[in-house]
């Protein structure tokens, strides 16, 4: 392509230089997708409370997790507990994250007590929390059962700060953003 400026004006020296052909108009094209493939979704930061009954027995270990709203496994929140052999005592959550490449480092925290409470600060993007997502608690308490799922807790606005009960270990779970 070359410049043809109005009178009196000149073209800069790069304009002169750019080629317009089918392989740069194509590569172009890439080059914007990628980077608006690259651009992060945004997320909210959502907070979760779990409330523990007042239960006789050993602290409890319990999963916190995202399903999407068919209630497939979607990802680790929070884990309490750090044994693994007592993790994988949560069988249903342990199938799922078993296979996953998800580093638990970082969502794991110590056991909680009875009549215990634990805030999970997490981000979660506009579809998980406005498409029937859903918060799942499996918990476990040594030489005890195991409860899958103790609680099951679906995201919307609408019932943001509501407490949705649990069935066993867990009194109840409530979040906001």
């Amino acid at each position: 392509m070359t410049c043809s400026p109005p009178r009196n004006t000149t073209c800069p020296a790069a304009w002169n230089r750019v080629s317009l052909s089918p392989r740069n108009i194509v590569l172009g094209a890439v080059s914007a997708l990628a980077l608006i493939a690259a651009t992060p979704v945004l997320a909210t930061e959502v907070r979760v409370q779990i409330q523990f009954e007042d239960y006789t027995g050993e602290a409890a270990y319990f999963a916190l997790f995202l399903a999407n709203a068919d209630g497939r496994y979607q990802r680790t929140l929070w884990i309490s507990g750090t044994k693994q052999k007592y993790q994988e005592d949560m069988g249903r959550w342990w199938r799922y994250a078993g296979r996953s490449d998800e580093d638990f480092d970082a969502v794991t925290g110590a056991s909680t007590a009875a009549g215990g409470r634990v805030l999970v600060r997490t981000e979660l993007s506009e579809e998980e929390l406005s498409s029937g997502y859903q918060l799942v608690v499996d918990t476990a308490v040594e030489d005890q059962r195991v409860v899958a799922p103790d609680v099951v807790a679906v995201l919307s606005d609408e019932l943001q700060g509501e407490k949705t009960p649990g069935t066993d270990y867990v009194r109840f779970i409530r979040y906001g953003w």
